[in-house]
């Protein structure tokens, strides 16, 4: 049976997604890739594979007027024949200037995750004081599938340039209310940290690693490493 909510949901992104651009400079864009991965850690403290991992990924960009909507397609595949397929719509827009802060900006996403034996779909939204030097973060997500379940995430992101070496870095706290699990609660502590490397023009190499400390016994301590190569395509209009 379809479920309403998220019939409504693709209707509405998709309809942003056709608003009419007229006001934007931006053009569409693919960004094409494909990742190593070892162990797979979810940004959610799980760990379903903790052997190589093959990650490709492509995402179709589309600009509009206030902001951008993005189609997204993500797998996640090893030697053991483990096999998922994930599919994202979420729209991204700047909300407003806060005094002294700067930009807050929002994003809202529909996204299925099928995994074997298990298929999760949910609305998730966060916003972001983005200017901000710590780029302090909120976000939650509610599944309506077999994750039975919420999320939610307080983050700080500050970005460090080391001389030709810049470093995203994310460390957030994790709250699990019964999310794929029979327990609610504050799950644990994340940390991530990556270094982009531009190699070509539109490519680039990106180096990280990401560790999770655990804080209640349904989770385990974890640390993985990614390698990801992406490419950026320009889907501007050839000139006349």
């Amino acid at each position: 049976m379809r479920n309403p909510l998220r019939q409504l949901g693709l209707a509405g992104l998709a309809a942003l997604a056709l608003a009419s651009p007229a006001r934007t400079q931006d053009n569409p864009s693919i960004d094409l890739g494909l990742s190593l991965a070892n162990p797979y850690l979810v940004s959610r403290g799980f760990q379903p594979s903790d052997e190589l991992n093959l990650q490709p990924s492509i995402d179709l960009i589309v600009p509009v007027e206030k902001g951008k909507v993005t189609f997204g397609y993500w797998g996640d595949f090893n030697k053991d024949g483990r096999f998922e397929t994930d599919w994202t719509i979420t729209y991204n827009c700047t909300l407003g200037k806060v005094p002294h802060l700067g930009a807050l900006t929002g994003q809202v996403a529909l996204n299925q995750y099928n995994v074997p034996d298990l298929k999760l779909e949910e609305w998730n939204g966060s916003v972001q004081l983005s200017d901000h030097v710590l780029a302090p973060k909120v976000f939650v997500a509610a599944d309506f599938r077999d994750g039975k379940g919420n999320v939610a995430e307080l983050s700080v992101n500050p970005h460090f340039k080391l001389g030709p070496l810049n470093l995203d870095t994310t460390l957030a706290a994790l709250y699990n209310d019964h999310y794929a699990t029979d327990r609610s609660g504050w799950s644990g502590i994340r940390a991530d940290v990556s270094a982009p490397f531009k190699i070509a023009p539109g490519t680039t190499l990106t180096l990280g690693a990401r560790f999770f400390h655990a804080t209640r016994d349904d989770f385990e301590d974890h640390t993985a490493f990614k390698a990801t190569l992406s490419h950026h395509f320009d889907l501007s209009r050839t000139p006349k």
